[in-house]
């Protein structure tokens, strides 16, 4: 048997006995090291350096330039692609952030009309919690070509001013008007947004008003790997959305586009070569393949997220014959390490009779022993 798991950690109570082996070794479970999933707020780096220069020549670009911007993730599952994702909110705070996923389309049309459903509840989530930007809507509505857009969300202001005197405008209110149906692909008196241009015009709007309060929008849209499984028509819509989206919005807004795949030529086949010519850098997300980035990983983990000193907790000798054995792993992923980690905190604690630890080097013998025997 051997010293590893073939997957994760299978308890009956695995939250409550997380945070006992947890507490144990001096984390906080609110801190764990090596979360099962990426957590909401990314305040640490931990991954590949080669995507951490990136993600910072990519701020560094935002920062100076206005211009609208395209780039790509992708890479296989568990390598990091959400975490660096997330991890941009730590480092351009003046920015607002969407985050929009992709869905298995059963019928053609359902993946760009999810895609732009989304994209505008998100947009609408922050607008209608911020007074200044809905009281600022009436001047940005004159700018809009005469349609059925611009009579939406004439129809929404609307609202907005009847119940705007002295008081908070109701959320309810709006979501139960016309406009804010027509929007949103409800029911509507006002119609039904028929074409990609007018999903344009929308996004546009929304992004415009947003841009009252932050200096720019970060767009992400993930799992596009659903495009793999989409029409030839699907895949045509979607990229015809993208590239009106870069065409129509020239500043201050950045969209990043997420695939799990392990071959660039899969992205190649799902979107137009016309939207890949505006993509402005394409980063790949790697399998981890030498012993030196494990170590690095399970030492910042600790440090970084855990808040501890990784000395205090576990023995260097532990971590370097812990890193040795995974890099025999073929396809090893960060997620994977998080996995293994928490399996051998939950063993090592039960082997230190359920009390507080230290894993030492002397402790992790002992457990080599067991499994082995």
């Amino acid at each position: 048997m051997g010293l590893f798991s073939r997957g994760g950690i299978h308890t009956n109570n695995s939250i409550s006995v997380t945070e006992k082996y947890l507490n144990a070794l001096g984390l906080k479970p609110d801190k764990d090291p090596f979360p099962k999933e990426p957590p909401d707020i990314v305040d640490y780096w931990a991954d590949n350096r080669e995507v951490y220069d990136k993600i910072m020549e990519i701020k560094g670009s935002l920062s100076l330039f206005i211009s609208t911007r395209f780039y790509i993730f992708w890479g296989p599952v568990g390598i990091g692609k959400t975490f660096a994702a997330r991890y941009f909110e730590n480092i351009m705070k003046d920015s607002k952030f969407i985050y929009v996923k992709s869905v298995i389309p059963f019928k053609t049309g359902q993946l760009v009309k999810t895609l732009y459903k989304n994209i505008v509840q998100e947009c609408f989530n922050e607008i209608l919690t911020d007074r200044e930007i809905l009281l600022s809507m009436e001047s940005y509505i004159e700018d809009l070509n005469p349609g059925k857009i611009k009579n939406a969300f004439l129809d929404i202001n609307k609202k907005v001013y009847l119940d705007v005197e002295g008081k908070s405008v109701s959320r309810k209110v709006i979501e139960n008007s016309e406009g804010f149906k027509l929007l949103t692909y409800q029911k509507s008196k006002l119609g039904v947004i028929e074409d990609i241009n007018e999903m344009v015009e929308t996004i546009k709007f929304l992004f415009d008003l947003i841009k009252i309060k932050y200096e720019r929008i970060m767009l992400f849209i993930d799992e596009l790997e659903n495009l793999g499984r989409s029409s030839a028509i699907e895949k045509l819509l979607v990229s015809d959305l993208l590239r009106k989206i870069h065409g129509e919005i020239n500043t201050n807004l950045a969209v990043f586009l997420i695939f799990t795949y392990e071959s660039f030529q899969e992205i190649e086949k799902d979107l137009q070569r016309a939207l890949l010519e505006r993509i402005d850098d394409i980063i790949e997300f790697k399998y981890i393949t030498n012993k030196r980035d494990i170590i690095e990983y399970i030492t910042d983990c600790i440090r970084e997220r855990g808040g501890v000193n990784p000395d205090e907790i576990i023995d260097k000798k532990v971590i370097e014959e812990i890193a040795n054995e995974l890099a025999k792993k073929k396809d090893i992923t960060f997620r994977t390490i998080n996995w293994e980690m928490h399996n051998i905190f939950r063993r090592l604690y039960i082997i230190s009779g359920e009390k507080p630890f230290k894993i030492t080097y002397e402790l992790w013998e002992r457990y080599k022993k067991q499994k082995i025997s």
